[in-house]
């Protein structure tokens, strides 16, 4: 049994007309009648009553209406779905995230897809940190990541979405709650949260390297492993924090954010994927966070991606 057999059964049933269901199927009247003829043949019944100048539905021809309306319907899906998939606008990404600044940037990416590629599920990994993430790309667990370092390795694609401003969150019952701008010397006595150092956080590098060039140490007093938990800790007044500025969006009761004033430093923010592993789906994630965020994904702008200058 042949789909075609299906459709035109189906085609004839409603024009009860040979010629108009011809037409339709833009098939000669013939290869129509041979269709029909062989699908009765097949089921063993005949489905149409033919006359010179009439087609009627014989009981077995009325009683299949229903059966061969679904499964036309379930192939119409099929054919459907299989389209879409290698489109891109069926499938799933495996998005890997850390710190605020990943809650931030997977929320829009997040937002973007639902509405314009609703069918493709990014299905976020938390507290992926930069190393982690990394090893995580490279094996094909991680579709795609957003990460915040220095330099990404070679062997990974990646691009620029911004570059984040510092800042310091507080307590709101902290004396820096009032002020418009914090300097980095100004932790030289602070207690500090900060995401532990095994994990590869970059802020926790910045922290490190801003506070050894002004000439001390930073006193970290807890490691926190997710932004959520850190922030809770800084709004508890145990320690203040270096985040980056995408951190603002995640609001948090009694938690504050002061601008780090007198440093150059910014915390690059980039995607980053493994180039021979992207999927129809990510491409188009890839497509979407590039018209969102305004980023170059031909050739000169994101290391050999491989998506069209069109994008």
């Amino acid at each position: 049994m042949d789909i075609k057999h299906i459709e035109a059964y189906l085609v004839l049933a409603d024009e009860l007309h040979f010629g108009n269901a011809a037409k339709q199927l833009n098939m000669a009247q013939p290869v129509l009648s041979q269709l029909i003829k062989s699908f009765e043949a097949e089921l063993n019944v005949d489905l149409f009553v033919r006359t010179t100048r009439s087609v009627a539905l014989t009981p077995a021809g009325e009683a299949m209406l229903a059966p061969a309306s679904v499964v036309k319907d379930k192939v119409d899906e099929m054919r459907r779905v299989a389209a879409a998939a290698q489109e891109g606008r069926i499938g799933r990404v495996h998005v890997g995230i850390a710190g605020g600044t990943g809650y931030a940037l997977v929320f829009q990416l997040a937002k973007i897809t639902a509405k314009d590629a609703h069918e493709v599920v990014i299905d976020i990994h938390p507290q992926t940190f930069y190393k982690q993430a990394v090893e995580q790309l490279r094996s094909g667990d991680l579709d795609l990541a957003i990460v915040t370092a220095n330099d990404i390795p070679q062997d990974l694609e990646s691009v620029l979405v911004k570059e984040d401003r510092l800042l310091v969150a507080v307590s709101d019952l902290h004396p820096f709650a009032s002020r418009d701008f914090i300097r980095v010397d100004d932790l030289r006595n602070e207690r500090i949260v900060a995401f532990p150092e095994k994990i590869g956080s970059h802020l926790r590098d910045l922290l490190k390297k801003l506070c050894g060039e002004a000439g001390f140490t930073p006193n970290i007093v807890q490691d926190v492993s997710d932004p959520y938990s850190l922030l809770t800790v800084v709004g508890a007044n145990v320690g203040v924090a270096l985040m980056g500025e995408s951190t603002e969006g995640l609001q948090f009761q009694g938690v504050k954010y002061i601008p780090l004033d007198g440093v150059d430093d910014v915390m690059p923010v980039y995607l980053a994927w493994r180039s021979a592993a992207v999927s129809p789906s990510l491409k188009l994630v890839l497509t979407l966070a590039a018209a969102h965020f305004g980023l170059d994904l031909t050739p000169n702008g994101a290391k050999g991606l491989g998506i069209p200058s069109a994008v």
